[in-house]
């Protein structure tokens, strides 16, 4: 995974948003622990706009490395409550259907096709369409690849996950997947570490990174590393404020 590179072209971005805005605090909904892409890229934004605005500017990441609901976060970007966030695909799916075609198993290879077709005219598209939605398309975040974990049982083909509980965002890409492969999905809230323990959820995807991040290694002893679907995460400032600033 190419964090560093990532962080630094958004930061550049987000700069240039922050540069025009009045003096005060910038709030950044990371909806990541530390050790996710999310927040280090929060933190390295933090990091550079108080330092290069010389104290102008305070960055406060919210909800300070406890994940909000990326719903709840959404609506307090677009009613201007919250300045910039970093928000899966996925998670926009309903709200904003382009962003579907980025959840597609085995789209990319990887992360080198999936910079292609972002930095291409498809995430210029999904970019733009995010105005529809009360905010604005700052650019793309990587967050890695998908890989299944679970509490029953190895998976070393498509049949192994017959009759698994697979907890999934409420999005129809992710749920019609594992649908076709006869897993029940199972819309859950994030994180979903309890539900996991207590065996209500059998399994989750999510990059390496994700999994440690969160402990699910602790109540899912089985890994595939089946690279099966690519994330995608958008770089979001809320419309109204960006209204505010001059060009």
């Amino acid at each position: 995974m190419r964090t560093r590179p990532l962080i630094l072209l958004l930061v550049l971005a987000l700069l240039a948003v922050a540069a025009a805005a009045p003096a005060g605090e910038i709030r950044f909904a990371a909806l990541a622990r530390p050790g996710t892409a999310q927040y280090t890229l929060a933190l390295k934004f933090k990091e550079l706009v108080e330092a290069r605005s010389a104290g102008r500017y305070t960055v406060t990441i919210d909800p300070a490395g406890t994940p909000a609901r990326e719903s709840e976060v959404l609506e307090q970007l677009r009613s201007g409550g919250l300045h910039v966030a970093v928000i899966a695909a996925a998670a926009l799916e309903n709200l904003l259907p382009t962003t579907r075609v980025l959840s597609f198993p085995f789209l990319f290879a990887t992360g080198e096709q999936a910079d292609q077709v972002l930095d291409g005219p498809l995430g210029a598209a999904i970019l733009r369409d995010a105005e529809t939605i009360g905010c604005r398309g700052l650019g793309f975040t990587e967050g890695g690849f998908r890989h299944l974990s679970n509490s029953i049982r190895p998976v070393r083909t498509a049949d192994d996950v017959r009759g698994l509980k697979i907890r999934v965002t409420a999005a129809p890409v992710q749920t019609a997947f594992w649908s076709a492969l006869g897993a029940k999905p199972t819309p859950g809230p994030w994180p979903s570490y309890a539900d996991l323990e207590a065996g209500v959820l059998e399994g989750q995807d999510n990059p390496l990174r994700i999994v440690e991040a969160y402990g699910f290694d602790e109540v899912q002893p089985y890994l595939s590393l089946t690279r099966h679907a690519y994330i995608a995460y958008l770089n979001l400032a809320a419309l109204s404020w960006c209204s505010t600033l001059s060009p």
